[in-house]
């Protein structure tokens, strides 16, 4: 199984947000990095066969913006929510019997996630950029956590 993991695009900062965290969108910026990760995505033939995102706004935007780019229906999860923790996101991959998935979400559940998957805590140390994606080969997760392999990783560019 291939996941890949990508951080939402820059999001408009807090200090100039007056609406709920969970409202708040992707900065024009973050709108332009996103759409670039997309059609390298797409350049490159990587084509997830599910995008999973959390319902927060700026996570469902960058779905959104991958998925339209490649054809791939996005679906939010109320699970994948802003401080979701490495179980969450393993309870909710392994129902999906696809071979590739896309996980978009936030810092630091993604790496938390990412760290359960490869069994490597070093990679918190390394963060992840806005709209950086991150590839991860593993045998199926359904029964518990498998050794997974980091492939690559790609910042928007």
């Amino acid at each position: 199984m291939l996941i890949y993991l990508l951080r939402h695009g820059e999001a408009v900062h807090p200090t100039k947000w007056s609406g709920p965290d969970f409202n708040r969108p992707l900065s024009k910026n973050g709108k332009e990095e996103v759409q670039k990760v997309a059609k390298a995505m797409a350049r490159d033939g990587i084509i997830p066969e599910k995008i999973l995102s959390s319902p927060f706004l700026r996570a469902k935007e960058t779905a959104e913006i991958v998925g339209q780019e490649l054809g791939v229906e996005a679906t939010a999860v109320k699970e994948f929510s802003s401080g979701a923790k490495s179980e969450d996101f393993r309870k909710v991959v392994a129902n999906y019997k696809e071979d590739s998935i896309l996980v978009v979400g936030h810092i630091p559940d993604l790496l938390s996630f990412l760290c359960r998957l490869i069994h490597d805590a070093l990679i918190m140390e390394e963060g992840m950029a806005p709209a950086e994606l991150i590839a991860v080969q593993t045998d199926p997760i359904d029964k518990g956590w498998a050794g997974g392999k980091f492939l690559w990783r790609k910042k928007p560019s």
